[in-house]
């Protein structure tokens, strides 16, 4: 048996680095009684939206042929109002409604019944979670898919046929040096891994975490009960630009990487891991 977990996090729908689907359609309150319209991109939404979005889309088809797709969004769907600078979509509904339009073209494409959603920031999607919640029943409800079922979670934990994948939003950075890069991944696996060995439980076999808009994998092998075991630390790539708080904490970081991971799990064991990401140097070279 084979299963496809396709996995993209941090869309920040609603802002103008983050992803939207061109076909949106968003209400406008102005007008009595409110009117529904188009959304507007900017060029680099369109980046997003074509290079990085529905190539990977492609590239799962590729990569899943027949075989069913488990969709997991794991975080932040949309940009929230705490931070109100660069918004295309100022209300809390239309966020929600271009993430559940985004959201629907995945499910679509790749015939998606079941979907798992891990909540995020509070200050992006709420203080309790609610727009996460919105965009779950906007996507079930108001767009023609083949769902089955959408689960929310704060942290979850996805048994695929026995391999077991730990969903949370929040974890471990993946350094501040690029010689260290993975370092920090690596200790937080190592402790996670040790606390549920000391707790006389099996550890999950996957670790998967976003909100660091980074791309990093560490593999980390220990001996359980005489035999040896392969852990997996990732952090997935963004689905949104870098904003000037994104420059300011990375230090001016030169690039960006954008993109989704597709995890093969056949009968019970990892296959593969594929990175379906691009990354982008944002710098402006002036000739004089």
């Amino acid at each position: 048996m084979r299963k496809i977990i396709a996995v993209l996090s941090d869309m920040h729908a609603g802002h103008s680095l983050g992803l939207c689907n061109p076909e949106a359609m968003i209400f406008d309150t102005a007008p009595e009684p409110a009117e529904e319209i188009p959304v507007s991109i900017n060029s680099w939404q369109q980046y997003l939206w074509e290079e990085i979005f529905l190539t990977g889309i492609e590239r799962i088809k590729s990569i899943a042929g027949d075989d069913e797709v488990h969709l997991v969004s794991l975080g932040d769907v949309t940009q929230g109002s705490k931070y109100p600078s660069h918004l295309t979509a100022t209300s809390d509904g239309n966020q929600c409604r271009i993430a559940a339009s985004n959201l629907a073209v995945i499910t679509k494409e790749l015939s998606v019944k079941r979907v798992t959603m891990v909540v995020g920031t509070s200050a992006h999607v709420g203080e309790e979670f609610g727009l996460t919640h919105a965009t779950a029943s906007i996507l079930k409800n108001e767009h023609e898919t083949q769902l089955e079922h959408i689960d929310v979670s704060q942290h979850a934990v996805l048994d695929v046929h026995g391999y077991q994948i730990d969903l949370a939003h929040h974890g471990s950075s993946g350094g501040g040096r690029q010689w260290l890069r993975g370092n920090i991944v690596r200790y937080e696996a190592i402790s996670q891994i040790l606390e549920y060995i000391e707790n006389g439980e099996t550890p999950p076999d996957m670790f998967l975490r976003g909100h660091f808009h980074d791309e990093i994998l560490e593999t980390i092998t220990r001996k359980i009960n005489g035999d040896i075991k392969e852990f997996k630390y990732v952090i997935i790539p963004s689905m949104t630009g870098m904003n000037a708080y994104a420059r300011k904490v990375t230090r001016s970081r030169p690039t960006v990487t954008n993109g989704m991971v597709a995890i093969e799990v056949v009968d019970g064991n990892l296959s593969n891991i594929h990175f379906l990401s691009q990354t982008k140097n944002l710098r402006t070279t002036f000739r004089i």
